[in-house]
């Protein structure tokens, strides 16, 4: 499927509400908490601050999996002095709030196509939705082993206004 030019790997909505919202943030922004996508044959697994897997399961092989980018905040800080790590949205009140914000993932496996490590963007989106605990969570190719991940939820908007310059987030309290 092409979206916009870019080939949609795999989407998946999936709801979390086994937490509490509180609960659920700070396992997420620890990297205890992991997200899961995609269907079909390859699905992925982002864990906020440690990694992004693409993977699938054989019966007889067992869990292929892919380190599409591993974290690392300094590559990430000279990453942000360069890119856009913080995106704002204009309230109707004049206020500014954060809407999304993109972390980078290098140092993932090395691709057989380019010859260099794959490495990945991951944009968490502030998503309101019907469902507060729904998470859309989705992966583009733009070009040979670099990737989008996209996340985008409800509860993502509770900490977006926590994001430092560089985008990082934190549990405010």
């Amino acid at each position: 499927m092409t979206v916009g030019g870019q080939t949609q790997v795999t989407v998946g909505t999936t709801h979390i509400s086994r937490l509490t919202d509180d609960q659920l943030i700070k396992e997420f922004l620890s990297g205890s908490y992991c997200l899961h996508g995609g269907v079909g044959w390859w699905k992925y697994e982002f864990c906020y601050g440690k990694h992004v897997h693409q993977y699938h399961e054989e019966k007889e092989q067992g869990k292929n999996i892919v380190v599409v980018g591993s974290w690392n905040a300094k590559e990430h800080i000279e990453w942000a002095k360069k890119n856009v790590a913080r995106s704002y949205q204009l309230k109707d009140d004049g206020v500014q709030k954060v809407k999304l914000v993109s972390h980078f993932y290098g140092h993932g496996d090395v691709c057989d196509l380019t010859g260099n490590p794959r490495q990945v963007i991951v944009k968490l989106k502030c998503k309101e939705s019907e469902s507060p605990h729904a998470v859309t969570v989705y992966m583009l190719e733009p070009q040979t082993c670099q990737y989008i991940l996209g996340v985008e939820s409800p509860v993502i908007c509770r900490i977006l206004d926590t994001a430092d310059e560089h985008g990082l987030l934190s549990i405010s309290n």
